[in-house]
């Protein structure tokens, strides 16, 4: 069997493992965050939504993309791999003790002093998450997501389970946030295990070097996704209040989240094969379409349900205190559609070296991002949604445009590779909403939303076949 027959058969083996696991555990979490939200109100994952806001954008400046590189790199040693996590943890240690030294000043700049023994508690998150990376970046360099995805889901329930007891116990928003820090401590033990990795404190510049361009390139551009993923969230807790933030980080959760919470470890997979055929145009293009198929079929038949059943979602299950999440989750829905296969592309655009310009065009959407929220913001939270819609279409046009030159695609081409599950989506779509506004016509009915869940998975399957 040819090397290039080998990485795309461990591809698809990995996606098989990550994209059935990941749909368990959206399914799951659906599940236990529509009862966490029942335990819970706005305001108290408000100040959770601010409190990780911080920590997981200040998080990411003790990685400076590094993992990434030793990823796309072709070869890898232990110098390297030792030298990444002592940088990793020495950057870790000093946010740990900026974050914990300054969080009372952080909340009261963001209006809320509730953040900041939470910001105190959650700066060990830094330190966690540098044990973390290295076995990840191991394990996802061999093409090996098995035991990543087993681990990640058995994390994911349990972390819910966790924060469901304790928030029944009324521990406020420190039952979010104890679980938070006490299952991936846990499980960066397995993981280090698993791959048989120990910690080493060793770092050599000369080591380093390759890793240095790429590296920056990466953080660069994680650094503009982070601040695209946060800024929405900061104008809202600033401008607005923290209720307001809780329904819009909620109104994530059900949509753009849940939507990563599949895509993003898939897209994983393939920027590590992209990364070993990069040499091989015709073969990324092939694993290309493959990979928007998939990601599609998984993707779009829940974002034209959220379209189509979110009065229904919200009223009956989440309770009319959420009410407000409506049409947030219905524009972050459609955002979801075109970030399907922006991620695909960003992906290929990074792993064949075209990092650079992907970069520049992170800028560029980016300071419209941030631009179009300071602006909008004093129109509340739908406005700033509309934002990152508008974010997200951009993205996905300037994305295929560096990537039709790179390697000669055509928007027919992507068309044909989304053209089932877009049109089964739509007619499940369709239907959902047609009995909606004639049959089932009670938002706060829960009967009436299973029986339109139902009928869409019906409609939907049945639009697959008949195409």
């Amino acid at each position: 069997m040819s090397e290039n027959k080998k990485i795309i058969k461990k591809t698809n083996q990995s996606v098989a493992y990550r994209f059935g696991f990941k749909i368990l555990q959206r399914g799951f979490a659906l599940v236990l965050s529509v009862i966490l939200a029942r335990l819970l109100s706005p305001a108290e994952f408000g100040v959770v939504a601010i409190a990780k806001m911080v920590i997981n954008y200040a998080n990411n400046f003790s990685n400076f993309g590094f993992n990434t590189a030793l990823i796309q790199k072709d070869k890898v040693d232990n110098v390297q791999i030792n030298s990444v996590f002592t940088l990793n943890l020495s950057i870790s240690l000093l946010l740990a003790l900026i974050t914990a030294v300054f969080s009372s000043q952080i909340a009261g700049f963001l209006n809320n002093v509730e953040v900041g023994p939470v910001l105190r508690w959650m700066s060990l998150y830094y330190l966690i998450t540098s044990f973390y990376y290295i076995p990840v970046t191991i394990l996802k360099r061999s093409i090996d997501y098995k035991v990543l995805s087993i681990i990640e889901f058995i994390q994911g329930i349990l972390t819910s389970v966790f924060a469901i007891v304790l928030a029944y116990y009324s521990f406020s928003y420190w039952a979010i946030v104890i679980p938070s820090l006490i299952m991936p401590f846990l499980f960066v033990l397995i993981l280090m295990a698993k791959t048989r990795w120990l910690p080493k404190i060793v770092f050599k510049h000369s080591a380093m070097r390759e890793i240095y361009s790429f590296g920056l390139w990466n953080f660069i551009r994680t650094q503009l996704n982070l601040i695209v993923s946060k800024v929405d969230y900061f104008v809202i807790a600033k401008y607005l209040d923290v209720a307001a933030l809780g329904i819009y980080e909620k109104a994530f959760e059900f949509t753009n989240r849940s939507l990563t919470g599949v895509t993003k470890p898939i897209n994983s997979i393939y920027f590590s094969t992209f990364s070993r055929l990069k040499k091989e145009p015709e073969a990324i293009k092939n694993v290309l379409f493959q990979g928007i198929s998939i990601i599609a079929t998984a993707s779009y038949p829940i974002l034209f349900g959220i379209i189509a059943v979110a009065p229904h979602f919200v009223f009956s299950l989440l309770g009319e205190k959420w009410a407000l999440a409506v049409i947030p989750m219905q524009l972050l829905a459609i955002a979801g559609v075109f970030r399907v296969p922006l991620g695909m592309f960003s992906s290929v655009n990074v792993a064949i070296g075209q990092y650079k310009l992907q970069t520049k065009y992170n800028m560029i959407i980016s300071f419209v991002f941030v631009a179009l929220c300071f602006s909008v913001v004093r129109y509340g939270i739908y406005a700033v949604t509309a934002s990152f819609l508008v974010y997200s279409v951009l993205g996905f046009a300037l994305s295929f445009s560096l990537l039709k030159k790179t390697l000669k695609l055509n928007v027919s081409e992507v068309l044909k590779s989304l053209i089932y599950p877009l049109a089964g989506s739509v007619i499940m779509a369709v239907i959902i909403i047609s009995l909606s506004r004639t049959v089932l016509t009670d938002i706060r009915s829960i009967w009436q939303f299973s029986a339109l869940v139902t009928t869409g998975g019906g409609a939907m399957f049945y639009g697959f076949f008949s195409l």
